[in-house]
């Protein structure tokens, strides 16, 4: 469901940094992950799956000391500070280092509210009680990400660029969001579109068509590795352009 609390900016508060937030059984600050100010409707607005008095929260972005001029700094600040993507280690967030589906299921399932999954995951590889069991179980469970067979899902394996479309794609899906973009969004002008694997042309598509996707040069780079700065873009843009329009 979608909830909209009307909310107009105070003098000096910044629109990116606000969130719905609720306080849980023990009295913490919870947050919203899909959820933006709206400069249009001078409104707070999110998406979530369960009923409880919400607030409105500033959540300021973890300082990493190694994204300062980097050209992703805004993108990670946006997707850091709803708690989407965290650091790796000492304070950095090393925006130049590799994606893994581990880090794309945890990002999946926080969106959502970190929700507890049916079950334990039935992938002998991903052991319970570490950082990615739940957020692997839950998008299993939801179809939102499959194993390789024989019981195994590689949560340190890295993910591509389109698989993270893909990935994106099928969340739009699961929340019901209108995906139709993609219907009438032609990718032949980049040149290495024919690189595509056939079963993401339709995500590609609808990431180029919703601006998710920008290319590098007229290259989309499809089976190119993906960056946790990149990931942080297109999520910064999933969220802005998909799921929360003028969240910023």
């Amino acid at each position: 469901m979608t909830v909209t609390l009307p909310y107009a900016l105070q003098r000096g508060e910044q629109g990116a940094a606000l969130q719905m937030a609720w306080l849980d059984a023990a009295g913490e600050v919870q947050y919203v992950a899909d959820s933006g100010y709206d400069g249009s409707a001078k409104a707070v607005t999110g998406r979530t799956g369960h009923f409880t008095v919400f607030g409105i929260a500033e959540k300021p972005a973890p300082d990493f000391t190694d994204i300062g001029g980097h050209w992703a700094e805004d993108d990670i600040r946006f997707v850091a500070g709803r708690g989407l993507l965290e650091g790796t280690a000492d304070k950095r967030f090393s925006p130049d280092g590799t994606a893994t589906r581990a880090q794309l299921a945890a990002i999946l399932w926080r969106m959502e509210g970190s929700p507890a999954p049916g079950a334990d995951s039935a992938f002998t590889d991903t052991v319970p009680g570490t950082w990615y069991a739940n957020a692997v179980a839950w998008c299993a469970e939801q179809g939102l990400m499959d194993g390789y067979g024989n019981g195994l899902f590689g949560p340190e394996d890295p993910i591509t660029r389109e698989q993270l479309a893909a990935l994106l794609y099928r969340c739009a899906q699961c929340k019901g969001l209108d995906v139709s973009v993609g219907e009438d969004t032609n990718i032949l002008s980049y040149t290495d579109a024919f690189d595509a694997s056939e079963w993401a042309v339709p995500a590609l598509q609808w990431a180029c068509g919703a601006g998710i996707i920008q290319g590098d040069g007229g290259h989309l780079n499809p089976l190119d590795t993906a960056t946790r700065a990149e990931v942080a873009t297109m999520l910064h843009r999933f969220t802005e352009n998909v799921t929360a329009p003028d969240a910023g």
